[in-house]
């Protein structure tokens, strides 16, 4: 069997976020499955061939496909079921960038939520008690 080397495998999930807007839509997170360009191909040649305007349900219908969780609750803070009829009900503006996300034409906003790279790093060597990333290598090898 051969090696899957472009890092898409089956199952493969990313982490998705998106800011909210000044009051017009909160924020969103969510987890979904990165299309693959001959699926964007395929998808983009329909919508470009769509007569009946039906693009924006068949962008709803997309994310549905793709995504796997979201954060999206309902005035009760209850959970918000991940079906059609609710994602095509989202802000435009975020049904179009959970899209973009998903073919991987846009990133994802940084969550404040998760820690970046690099702030991992400063973390761990601060709580090791090392200086900074590279640092330590560059005196350790001027000793030699």
């Amino acid at each position: 069997m051969s090696q899957n080397l472009i890092g898409i495998e089956d199952g493969y999930t990313r982490d998705g976020y998106l800011a909210g807007s000044d009051g017009r839509y909160e924020a969103i997170r969510f987890t979904y499955r990165p299309m693959l360009p001959n699926e964007v191909t395929q998808y983009e040649r329909k919508c470009s061939n769509d007569t009946k305007g039906d693009t924006g349900d068949m962008g709803a219908a997309i994310v549905t496909k793709h995504l796997r969780s979201w954060s999206e609750v309902d005035d009760a803070e209850k959970p918000v079921p991940l079906e059609f009829n609710n994602v095509r009900r989202l802000h435009p503006f975020l049904l179009i960038a959970v899209e973009n996300i998903i073919k991987g034409y846009i990133p994802s906003d940084r969550d404040p939520d998760k820690s970046t790279d690099k702030e991992t790093e400063d973390a761990v060597a601060s709580i090791l008690g090392e200086s900074p990333h590279g640092q330590r290598l560059t005196e350790e090898q001027g000793k030699n």
